[in-house]
């Protein structure tokens, strides 16, 4: 009778281990965060829309789930990055939206001329990726993209 109870105090506890082991296996398993959130009354900034860096508290409502949710949310221990955001978009933004504009809704294409345009050495160069696709890129075709250059050539932003 011993050995027997013995038999179920050890089938609860492998029981109860592997139940344990489950819970840790789905939880290894859920995707990780991309980026730490703040606990409720935490400071956070974020790049308000004049590119300026403002701050405010994390109080679980819509506008913290939507700065969150397009990576716009970084805690004080991030505040570096957060100034080096808002002032990349202050430098950029000009040339994203009319990379964009040139662009006119073109997707990269495994095996097509994918190209871009770059600024090196003072001057605008046409890039074409045949097999390589860098998601910090505006792709347009050919035709666009010499558009483009051109654009930048005679608007000279960057001189």
């Amino acid at each position: 009778m011993k050995i027997q109870k013995q038999i179920e105090q050890l089938e609860q506890t492998i029981n109860k281990a592997q139940s344990e082991l489950e819970d840790l296996k789905q939880e290894a398993s859920k995707p990780k965060p991309m980026f730490e959130r703040g606990d409720n009354g935490e400071k956070y900034y974020f790049v308000e829309c004049t590119l300026d860096l403002e701050d405010t508290k994390e109080r679980n409502q819509s506008m913290d789930d939507t700065l969150y949710n397009v990576s716009n949310y970084f805690l004080e221990k991030d505040k570096h990055i957060a100034e080096r955001v808002a002032q990349y978009y202050k430098n950029n933004n000009w040339f994203i939206r009319k990379a964009i504009e040139f662009a006119d809704g073109y997707e990269w294409k495994l095996g097509e001329k994918n190209c871009f345009i770059y600024y090196c050495k003072g001057k605008y160069h046409l890039s074409r990726q045949l097999d390589t696709k860098n998601p910090t890129e505006i792709y347009m075709t050919e035709q666009n993209a010499l558009k483009f250059k051109a654009w930048l050539e005679e608007y000279k932003p960057l001189s």
